[in-house]
């Protein structure tokens, strides 16, 4: 939320005097985590005093006297949404959900506006109902600006699996001191409209992704066809069905954006890439499978709005926590000379703190509903320095209970 929306001493009488969710110490500990992660006070409280964010705007906007709501897909009419124009919208963090007769309900990142609530009054000639809802829920509803995603999504799944097999420039058309591909036909050649193609359909499935709020995303190829599926709520959605031949420029175009080797098939690869989609800024976590007919594709959709992980909040062991600060604060030193020996027993960070997660997971531990897992090199080969450095890329359904830390016990 924006700074102006509620002050600290606003915020501290409702939870600490009023309602008595946190105490005085613990709402200091989050005034100094918001400062140290930069993030809105009323996100800290709501993370360190274990009670859901929208909770804490409910309370806000009872105590405003306005309506809240958490604004799902669901919420907006589109006609009433297309009532304010998409660029002051946008400008001023509001969406138009629901009209009836003269009356239009707006959700708003700071409802107490009242010269917003007057100018779309006035610019709409509707009486303005405002109501709280937080920032990203804004944002996410803001992207129907566009349309049906649906709709959108199928219209660039049908222009991927129709421009791929275009045939690109006549060889000897490119520039002079373009590089050229002798090995045979080029196997990463495309039309560059198929490579457009594939670009557009990466971003509508990212799109209806957020809007959906969906946690996953599956692009899982078969024989006949390729599906992309949206874990939401913790269940598989089929959504769409692509031809097999926009599968190999869909999932290029997604290894390209996550730094993965794309002329390697026969290993998994992860990967990570930020994607803003009109404002919205979300992270990925990428995973690619080999399977029978091609690779499988996960993408782990991670909101800037998720909880921020705190050092405090990891769930270690004292002893562990004291080893991990004692770890980060030493200073990290390299010989580059004959001292082989020397060098093998200076601390290493970072070695020390997966050590403190391996020790977790070994207890029953689990950080964040993950369990850790080997990773391997580039040969397939297990590599020990990875070991506790990496999470496993989720794919049940949040909130299920850990499987425990799997290992790797082949050569």
């Amino acid at each position: 939320m924006a700074g102006s929306l509620v002050s600290d001493d606003e915020l501290k009488t409702l939870l600490v005097d009023q309602m008595e969710l946190v105490d005085a110490a613990e709402f200091e500990k989050a005034q100094q985590m918001a400062t140290r992660l930069k993030i809105p006070l009323e996100r800290a409280l709501a993370e360190r005093g274990r009670f859901p964010l929208a909770f804490l705007l409910a309370q806000l906007a009872q105590a405003w006297d306005v309506g809240f709501i958490e604004l799902k897909v669901g919420d907006v009419q589109l006609d009433a949404l297309q009532i304010i124009r998409e660029e002051y919208a946008r400008s001023h963090g509001v969406v138009a959900f629901e009209r009836q007769d003269r009356t239009l309900k707006v959700a708003m990142a700071n409802p107490r506006d009242r010269m917003i609530i007057r100018e779309i009054a006035q610019t709409t000639k509707h009486e303005v109902v405002p109501y709280l809802a937080p920032e990203g829920a804004i944002r996410r509803a803001q992207l129907l600006y566009k349309g049906s995603l649906r709709e959108m999504l199928e219209r660039s799944a049908l222009r991927a699996s129709t421009e791929i097999n275009r045939p690109a420039k006549p060889a000897g058309s490119e520039a002079p001191g373009t590089p050229k591909w002798h090995g045979g036909p080029d196997p990463l050649r495309r039309a560059p409209a198929a490579e457009a193609s594939a670009a557009d359909l990466v971003t509508r499935v990212l799109e209806y992704a957020v809007v959906t709020r969906a946690s996953d995303v599956h692009i899982e190829p078969f024989e006949l066809e390729t599906l992309v599926r949206y874990r939401i709520d913790g269940v598989l959605h089929e959504v769409m069905s692509l031809p097999p031949t926009a599968q190999a420029s869909l999932i290029a175009r997604i290894k390209i954006l996550s730094a993965m080797r794309i002329d390697e098939h026969r290993i998994a690869q992860d990967g990570r890439f930020e994607a803003d989609l009109s404002g919205f800024v979300v992270d990925l976590r990428v995973s690619a499978m080999p399977t029978q007919w091609g690779e499988k594709i996960v993408m782990r959709v991670l909101s800037r709005e998720a909880a921020s992980a705190d050092l405090d909040d990891l769930g270690l062991a004292a002893s562990d926590y004291e080893l991990l600060i004692k770890s980060l604060l030493r200073p990290f030193r390299h010989d580059p000379g004959d001292g082989a020996d020397r060098v093998r027993q200076v601390h290493d960070p970072l070695r020390d703190a997966a050590a403190a997660v391996d020790r977790a997971a070994e207890r029953g531990q689990h950080l964040d509903g993950r369990g850790s897992h080997r990773v391997h090199d580039a040969a397939g080969q297990p590599d020990p320095a990875a070991r506790g450095r990496r999470l496993r890329l989720r794919e049940r359904a949040p909130g299920a209970a850990p499987a425990g830390p799997r290992r790797h016990h082949g050569g």
